[in-house]
């Protein structure tokens, strides 16, 4: 199945959490995950099938390349409708977690329980620290994200099927249309939002003030993206004349009071308030502390870029942080730099996010991160 517009407007970032796919593991095919675009208002961490949010999948496939690094293997995965690379994390042996179950200091009867337990974890340890081959069929789940410019899963959990009769993906593909029939093909509507070809306007034509919100954001978000917007301050976007069009547009909640003197000026300084706030939120910009009221754009931010790049090459030099450096620990270093006082981790996030899809920075877990030297 292929991908198609959605009829629906997309969810905001703060509602995802209502559409019970989202940080579900979803099935999909992959010639449909690999299809996907980044959702529009989101803070880069989901992609959009329909206007569902799209964070983590569930997928089950032929391995048909491997390549193996010092501390993850990549499988190349086909499900007979396209192809993803799935990155799956060496798990420690117990050496190195430091445990010895013989040890232990409890009783004869726990104790051979412990010893059980960790010899069927060692077994399992070694079996992920082989390399399965050409032909294996494997189940993986994941979060997808972008390294390269390409989709790829950051695995949680993968192993290998034993299953000669293809009973289990026989039954998996009898599955998966049902659920695009019944869930994911079914585009995902707010209780009480706007009805299908509305597009949330009233027939009279004014917009609530949440609408115009929505449009600026996405707009001004494409121009920060683009790069034709670096950094503002609050008045300045009233100068953008493809914000200002959007922000004058007759609104709801200032429609009784339209012929007041300066009304107008309150509701286009009250919409770029609240769209600058939500940026700030989701990570997209942040306020810098060397000039006041000041706003930076922290996709491409090639400054900032370059001082998160100069921590972890210094930090992941320390056995502490030999796995990677937490992204609250990325910030917390940062915000001892000039200029970055007032940082936010949801700025930081993104901005490793952004590193990550131009191969510049490696996640190890989903909040650790290390450069790619």
């Amino acid at each position: 199945m292929t991908s198609t517009a959605s009829k629906y407007d997309d969810l905001p970032c703060d509602k995802w959490n209502l559409d019970p796919v989202y940080k579900s593991y979803a099935r999909l095919y992959i010639s449909d995950i690999v299809a996907m675009q980044p959702y529009s208002t989101g803070p880069g961490d989901a992609f959009a099938y329909k206007n569902h949010p799209i964070y983590r999948v569930d997928l089950m496939g032929i391995v048909v390349s491997v390549a193996e690094r010092e501390k993850f293997f990549n499988y190349a995965v086909d499900d007979g409708t396209g192809v993803i690379q799935c990155c799956c994390w060496k798990p420690k042996r117990a050496d190195e977690l430091g445990r010895d179950p013989q040890t232990s200091s409890v009783g004869d009867a726990e104790g051979e329980l412990a010893a059980s337990l960790f010899k069927r974890m060692e077994d399992s340890t070694e079996e992920s620290l082989t390399s399965y081959e050409l032909g294996d069929l494997i189940h993986v789940r994941g979060r997808l994200k972008f390294f390269r410019g390409n989709i790829e899963v950051s695995a949680s959990y993968f192993r290998r099927i034993q299953d000669p009769t293809y009973q289990t993906e026989m039954k998996r593909m009898e599955e998966i249309p049902v659920l695009y029939r019944s869930v994911y093909d079914l585009p995902f509507v707010l209780e009480g939002g706007p009805r299908q070809g509305t597009s949330g306007d009233t027939q009279s034509g004014i917009k609530r003030e949440a609408q115009l919100v929505g449009e600026v954001r996405v707009k001004l978000l494409k121009l920060l993206q683009d790069k034709t917007i670096q950094n503002f301050y609050l008045h300045e976007l009233e100068t953008v004349a493809e914000l200002l069009e959007i922000a004058t547009s007759p609104c709801h909640e200032y429609q009784q009071e339209a012929d007041r003197p300066h009304q107008q000026g309150r509701q286009i300084k009250s919409v770029f308030k609240i769209v600058t706030e939500k940026l700030e939120q989701d990570g997209k910009v942040f306020m810098s502390s060397t000039e006041h009221g000041l706003f930076q754009a922290v996709p491409g931010n090639l400054r900032l870029n370059e001082s998160i790049l100069e921590i972890l090459r210094e930090d992941c030099q320390h056995p502490k942080y030999e796995g990677g450096c937490h992204y609250m620990h990325v910030t917390d270093r940062l915000r001892n730099h000039p200029g970055y006082e007032h940082i936010g981790p949801d700025a930081v996030k993104e901005a490793l996010t952004w590193l990550e899809s131009n191969s510049e920075v490696i996640s190890t877990t989903s909040k650790h991160y290390m450069a790619i030297i």
